[in-house]
């Protein structure tokens, strides 16, 4: 993540934007996920620099396209669900970022702004913890592939 007041918000918008591009790539999907969202969360606010439509339009483009490989992170279909519904949170924030300042506080009502942040806080903290879960069994499985003087481990 990078602080907001010294970055544009064109430029904010393209690192969060590569964030949710790494996520499609495929390596570290669940981590690039919850950081994308995170500093989206941290833009997304009522006295930010508007974002320029140009970005709005390429991060909700970024953003549909996160659905299905983001719904397969998830076994249980509720879970699914509110990935889903995190997504689409997640392009409510991204098109209130993109509204003057003035325009937010008038189009859009405070208890929009904080359900859609929740879902998409939970769908931050459930990829945040999915990340959590590769780091632990790597680290689980690191011993077995470490050479040992008579060979790999788990020999």
């Amino acid at each position: 993540m990078f602080h907001h007041a010294t970055v544009e918000p064109v430029e904010q918008g393209l690192m969060i934007e590569d964030e949710f591009r790494r996520t499609l790539a495929g390596p570290d999907a669940a981590y690039h996920l919850s950081h994308g969202l995170a500093s989206l969360q941290m833009r997304a606010t009522l006295s930010a620099p508007r974002l320029g439509d140009d970005m709005r339009e390429s991060l909700i483009f970024t953003i549909s396209r996160l659905r299905v490989p983001v719904s397969g992170f998830f076994l249980d279909i509720s879970d699914r669900a509110r990935a889903v519904q995190g997504l689409a949170c997640a392009g409510e924030l991204v098109r209130f970022w993109a509204e003057q300042p003035l325009v937010r506080r008038k189009r859009w009502s405070r208890e929009e702004i904080v359900q859609a942040n929740r879902y998409v806080r939970w769908l931050r903290n459930a990829c945040h913890n999915l990340a959590l879960l590769e780091d632990i069994e790597a680290q689980a499985l690191a011993p077995l592939l470490v050479p040992t003087s008579g060979g790999w481990g788990n020999e």
